[in-house]
């Protein structure tokens, strides 16, 4: 009995021991995209989980190893189920196969060089505890490139917290570019905030987009020079914003470019390969910016107005008013326009009832609306009323902002505006006698909750009304006789606005293709494609084309726009290859450097023309 007793515990030990292998087996690796990389080029490190789709506890953006964080930057993109369920039938019988498995990624940027150790992470999967490897990675110093250059300047290297910065990117191209992909650590440090910089020229022909770590920029394409050679370029600047007081060392930002190389002494020219019986080579770049610090301030305590609202910057302010010749309580428009920082449009309105000498004399609404951006400027407008008849002026308003110029506090003041305030409209109340200012302001119209509240002092204003027949033909009744006809106009007008539109919307598309068509055509009889402007004019009649197909204002319309319209419209984005081929035209186009000869650009913009209007065709008939 006892060694039965011993037998019964000692299986239930073994079953308990071993009962995660009647279940699936959990295996868990970490991972990275690549292990020899250069300073700033970002790569991707997961953790991938066979067997389970339940998993927890890992770190997101912080990691507990100190010499991790001040190697890396790290950016924790999520994490994913990648289970898969495939079922076979193999002569009649059915088999059906179920992979779990879960991937956790993160986006690591290098900010050293050396050799670089990304430490094992700990994952709870169902219960228990699994661990990773540490991983060992190569970073080295990205090199200079003679035909490929990245500028990155700020317009400040002192600056206080929230005062706002211009970040500016250059990036110099001297060859021909298949493919890219920016990598700037500095748009994921927390310690300052960024904004897009409206500084752009609005002409579309000169505009591209990409996107930079998991987000997009708008670039300005150019030309320019270093000693004395010609480069293609693309421009694109954030606002930044410091959050917090330091030296900061703002990390190298990286290109990773591939590049064509020549195999034909033809200069690397990446669209002779249209014309030509070789395929192109391409080589792979990565491209370092300079080195740039910053030093941020914290504003001082000392001297701080009561009502400082944390502008920060230059300020300028103007204020108008209209009608300047009022009743009491009658409505008056107030403007007011803010000038200055570059971050004005991220600014909140001011709080008017701390404008202690407005507030005392003028009702205002609790809240103010949005403000409307010019140019440099916001321009917020409020609804103000007097209170009084003794009013003779909308005081200047006192606005206090931080100097950073100067390095202290300073008040941006208006002009006052005078106005002219007369006493509200009177009713003499019957009965009452007098004339003095105090009772007769008493005389105003009040309104109740069934409305104004009049006073008949003439009992000839009253009308004896009569009730007949001839009543019929007054007020009210004579709208039940006019109401059906004009009811039936009022719809026919409606159908007919509708139909026109309908007809007027169906008239202009066609007519998209037809001035599509006719502008294609006059570019190739005035043979223009000598002209380095000529891919701009192309892009230009393309994308507004597409714009106007989409029923959007002309513009810059991307290849992103394009598939997001396609989707909404229901319509699969594989079913247009054409039009997305165009795209890839044009972007190689955009970002080739200074060297395609006269003869090439001739063939390159006759195909990429045909190749529009093949596009344009094939997409007006899908649609």
């Amino acid at each position: 009995m006892k060694r039965t007793v011993i037998l019964l515990i000692t299986i239930t030990i073994l079953i308990s021991v071993s009962f995660p292998l009647f279940g699936e087996d959990i295996e868990i690796v970490a991972v990275v995209e690549k292990n020899i990389l250069s300073v700033g080029e970002s790569f991707i490190y997961q953790i991938q989980i066979n067997g389970s789709d339940n998993a927890s506890d890992f770190p997101n953006d912080k990691w507990d190893d100190p010499e991790f964080t001040s190697n890396f930057n790290v950016e924790f993109l999520g994490g994913q189920n990648n289970s898969s369920r495939q079922i076979s039938i193999i002569n009649g019988r059915r088999k059906e196969i179920i992979n779990t498995a879960y991937i956790i990624s993160w986006s690591l940027t290098p900010l050293t060089s050396g050799t670089l150790k990304i430490p094992s992470v700990s994952v709870t999967i169902e219960g228990n505890k699994y661990t990773t490897r540490s991983i060992m990675i190569e970073s080295r110093e990205a090199e200079e490139s003679e035909n490929l250059k990245l500028l990155v300047t700020l317009d400040k290297e002192r600056a206080y917290v929230g005062e706002p910065l211009i970040i500016t990117f250059t990036w110099y191209i001297g060859m021909n570019i298949n493919d890219f992909i920016f990598s700037i650590p500095f748009f994921k440090d927390k310690n300052f905030s960024l904004m897009d910089h409206s500084g752009l020229t609005p002409d579309p022909s000169s505009l591209v987009r990409f996107p930079v770590d998991g987000t997009s920029v708008t670039a300005v394409q150019g030309k320019g020079t270093i000693k004395g050679k010609s480069f293609t370029t693309v421009t694109f600047s954030k606002l930044v914003i410091p959050k917090k007081p330091g030296n900061f060392i703002i990390p190298k930002s990286v290109i990773s470019v591939s590049a064509q190389i020549s195999r034909d002494g033809r200069g690397g020219d990446l669209f002779s390969s249209f014309f030509s019986s070789f395929s192109p080579e391409y080589e792979q770049f990565t491209v370092p910016s300079n080195d740039l610090s910053l030093k941020v301030m914290s504003l001082p305590e000392f001297g701080k107005p009561e009502k400082f609202n944390g502008y920060i910057g230059e300020l300028d302010i103007e204020t108008s008013a209209s009608p300047l010749d009022v009743r009491v309580g009658d409505p008056i428009t107030f403007t007011m326009r803010i000038s200055g920082p570059k971050n004005i449009s991220d600014w909140d309105p001011p709080d008017l009832n701390k404008q202690y000498e407005l507030a005392a004399n003028f009702k205002m609404p609790s809240e103010i609306s949005a403000g409307k951006i010019e140019e440099d400027s916001v321009v917020f407008t409020q609804t103000i009323r007097s209170l009084n008849d003794t009013v003779t002026q909308i005081p200047a308003l006192e606005i206090p902002y931080f100097d950073t110029s100067k390095g202290k506090y300073r008040i941006a003041r208006s002009q006052a505006i005078p106005i002219t305030v007369a006493r509200g409209s009177a009713v003499k109340v019957e009965g009452t006698t007098s004339t003095d200012s105090g009772d007769l302001q008493k005389e105003i119209v009040q309104t109740s909750n069934n409305g104004i509240n009049f006073n008949y002092n003439n009992i000839k204003i009253l009308k004896t009304q009569s009730v007949g027949l001839k009543a019929l033909t007054g007020f009210p009744f004579n709208l039940l006789l006019i109401f059906p006809p004009l009811l039936f106009l009022v719809v026919l007008l409606f159908v007919l606005s509708k139909k026109g539109k309908f007809f007027t919307a169906k008239i202009g598309r066609k007519n998209t293709l037809a001035e599509l068509t006719k502008e294609l055509k006059n570019i190739k009889l005035n043979l223009e494609y000598s002209s380095e402007d000529s891919g701009r004019k192309i892009k230009v009649i393309f994308i507004s084309y597409l714009a106007d197909k989409m029923t959007e204002s002309k513009g810059f319309v991307t290849e992103q726009d394009v598939k997001n319209w396609l989707i909404n419209k229901n319509l699969k984005v594989d079913s247009f290859p054409l039009i997305f081929e165009v795209f890839s035209i044009i972007n190689e186009i955009q970002y080739s450097g200074p060297l395609l000869q006269t003869q090439d650009r001739q063939m390159l913009f006759s195909n990429l023309i045909d190749k529009i209007q093949l596009a344009a065709d094939d997409f007006e008939g899908r649609i």
